[in-house]
Parts: C-alpha cells; structure tokens; sequence
C-alpha cells in the first residue's frame, strides 16, 4: 500500500470514529406517533422528530438523548430513581399511558 492510500485510509477510519463518537442514542421508550424507537442512534439531534409540540407534552424528552460515549453511564442513572433522566423516562412513559 502506498503512502497516499494509507493516509486516505487512516484518514477515513479517523472520520467514522469522530462520527460515531458524536452519534446520540434515544433511551426512552418507543413512541410511535413520532416515529422514536427506543434504542435508536442518531447522527445528529432529531428536530424534525422532537418537535415543540412533543417537547410540550414531554419537557424532558431532550434527556432522553445522550451521546454514545455516555450510554453506560446513563442506562445506569435511567435506572436510579430520582435522577433527572430516569424522571424523564417515567415523564415520557405517563405520556405514553395517557395517549399523547
């Protein structure tokens, strides 16, 4: 492999790795009406999807989105009750039972 190919190659990996390390993954629960799937990873803020009308009904949806970096850490704090995400998750989930 020649110089140049390795460079662009090197290069190439070094994109996809900043790429993936800036991805958001959605661990709330899958609403339908908005198309978000629980476990879904984003390349960027889906603004299309949480949209004022969705942040309305659930204030604290935005919580619900955290980098691929933190996602051990944050599936820990989903589970601990009283932190700002796990009451994002319950938000998210009456929302769910009362039919938004």
């Amino acid at each position: 492999m020649e110089v140049q190919s390795q460079i662009e190659y090197i290069e190439k990996k070094t994109t996809k790795a900043n790429k993936a390390q800036g991805s958001l993954f959605y661990l709330g629960p899958t609403i339908k009406r908005y198309g978000l799937c629980k476990n879904t990873i984003f390349t960027e803020f889906p603004e299309s999807i949480v949209t004022g009308e969705l942040v309305s009904k659930i204030p604290l949806i935005k919580l619900l989105f955290v980098k691929t970096g933190k996602l051990s850490e944050s599936r820990k704090l989903l589970t601990t009750k009283g932190t700002s995400i796990n009451k994002a998750f319950n938000q998210a989930k009456e929302a769910i039972i009362n039919g938004i």
